[in-house]
């Protein structure tokens, strides 16, 4: 039985070599076809190349004021109720500049990533004139009056930093975490220094509140700060030296005997001091009594 070679060999060769021309053909022609419709394209492009640009230059701004709008890049945010729930419950960060202190948080004016006044739109829909700060509370941090001086000493007065919102307090502030950039590279994370220097305690969670993996990461983090500092005697947890140690002991048992005299000169001179006021109080009514007599008559 003969094989297809076989029957491919026995072809005329004047066929053979007719399809081999007409298959070269084809390809060329196809070959041919390509290029021009690609030509045509490019050539088009060349010609109407302004138009072209125009295009790709509206839809890149189009995208742009788009994102800028879903994410608020120009919207200022003065209270904590012009903040929407979506930011805070995806913990958004934002940026800031510290305006003042309080008892125990900071007052930042939000600063917007891009200014209206940048894209020449001036102060349209804003409100001229009005200026507000956000409380910021040092989350999962327990401040108190003395450890606000250092406080500002980390984050004065016009100092830029950018605040993590986890959640609304009672006091209707945010519990953020505050981060300072150091260089370009490298940030500090304000509530973990704090903590770390001895300048601060950690302040447990609310066991009712859940807790975010964000907020679960900051207080492992605060704990092992707190853990360092405790091992390493600085601020709050350093230890006195023995003569300091020795003359606190001094000065509080001296307070302490000194008490406990004027306790006893108390109790004894109670007596007399009840019976002194009896008979001056009796003397009192008998010169009353006596002078109201005198004018009666």
């Amino acid at each position: 039985m003969p094989t297809p070679v076989d029957v491919r060999r026995s072809q005329d060769p004047d066929k053979r070599l007719l399809d081999i021309k007409g298959c070269r053909s084809g390809c060329e022609e196809s070959a041919v076809t390509a290029p021009s419709t690609f030509g045509h394209f490019t050539h088009f492009v060349d010609e109407h190349l302004h138009i072209v640009r125009a295009g790709v230059l509206i839809a890149g701004l189009t995208g742009v004021l788009l994102i800028g709008r879903s994410v608020r890049l120009m919207k200022t945010f003065y209270t904590v109720s012009d903040i929407p729930e979506e930011f805070i419950s995806k913990q958004m960060r934002l940026r800031g500049k510290v305006k003042g202190h309080g008892r125990d948080h900071l007052h930042v004016e939000h600063l917007p990533i891009v200014k209206k006044t940048t894209l020449g739109r001036g102060l349209k829909g804003e409100k001229k004139g009005k200026k507000s700060s956000l409380p910021i509370y040092l989350a999962g941090v327990d401040l108190s009056v003395a450890d606000m001086a250092h406080v500002v000493n980390m984050a004065p007065v016009g100092s830029l930093l950018w605040f993590r919102m986890l959640s609304v307090n009672k006091e209707q502030g945010l519990e953020c975490i505050v981060s300072q950039r150091k260089n370009f590279l490298r940030s500090l994370i304000l509530n973990e220094q704090l903590v770390r220097q001895g300048l601060a305690t950690v302040r447990p969670p609310d066991p009712s509140q859940e807790l975010s993996p964000a907020a679960v990461r900051l207080m492992q983090q605060l704990f092992k700060a707190e853990l360092y500092a405790e091992e390493k005697a600085k601020g709050i947890w350093a230890r006195l030296s023995l003569v300091e140690r020795l003359r606190e002991r001094a000065t509080a048992t001296r307070d302490s005997a000194r008490d406990r005299v004027q306790r006893g000169v108390r109790t004894i001179t109670k007596p007399w001091t009840v019976s002194a006021s009896v008979v001056k109080s009796v003397g009192a009514r008998i010169r009353g009594l006596w002078r109201s007599k005198g004018q009666s008559r």
